[in-house]
């Protein structure tokens, strides 16, 4: 009896482990799945910035042209 209660006892533990580890995994997924988005709207503000700089760049130019 003390060897079922043992090994009741451990697939028990096991249960749970395999629990935490199922609900890690979906964690990290979802972070994972959280990262891509961050990085992907990094990217488009980046290039929305890039777009900008250029924008004032041409800006600069005709002005500097018109007022010569």
């Amino acid at each position: 009896s003390e060897f079922a209660a043992r090994l009741n006892k451990m697939e028990v533990e096991r249960q749970n482990l395999a629990e935490a580890v199922t609900l890690a995994e979906r964690k990290y997924s979802e972070e994972k799945k959280k990262v891509d988005e961050l990085q992907q709207q990094v990217k488009l503000h980046r290039s929305s910035l890039e777009s900008a700089k250029q924008e004032l760049v041409d800006y600069k130019q005709k002005a500097t042209r018109i007022l010569q």
